[in-house]
C-alpha cells in the first residue's frame, strides 16, 4: 500500500470514529462530547504545525552543495568562450 493509501485509511478510520460520536452511537461522558465538535480543527492546527516544524528545519538543516557551485562556475566560464568563439560579447561582472 502506497503511503498515500495508508493516510486514507486513517483519514477513514478516525472520521467515522468522529462522525459515530458525534452523533451519539458511541456512548462518551459530557467532556468528549464537548470536545469532539472541535476534532477536525485541532487535527488541521497539529498538521500545520508539524508541516511548518518540517520545512523550517529542512530549510536550517540544509547543506551547502561547493561541488555543483563549482560545477555551475565551469559552465558559465564554457558558455562565455563558446559565446565568445560565435562573436557575442558578454560583459563580465
Amino acid at each position: 500500500m502506497t503511503k498515500a493509501g495508508t493516510w486514507g485509511v486513517v483519514a477513514l478510520v478516525l472520521s467515522v470514529a468522529w462522525g459515530l460520536v458525534l452523533s451519539g452511537q458511541v456512548a462518551t461522558n459530557d467532556t468528549v462530547m464537548g470536545i469532539m465538535p472541535f476534532a477536525p480543527f485541532n487535527l488541521l492546527c497539529c498538521f500545520g504545525s508539524y508541516s511548518l516544524f518540517s520545512i523550517g528545519y529542512s530549510l536550517f538543516t540544509f547543506g551547502d552543495a561547493d561541488d555543483a557551485a563549482d560545477e555551475v562556475k565551469r559552465e558559465v566560464i564554457e558558455a562565455k568562450r563558446d559565446l565568445a568563439s560565435k562573436g557575442i560579447i558578454v560583459a563580465s561582472e
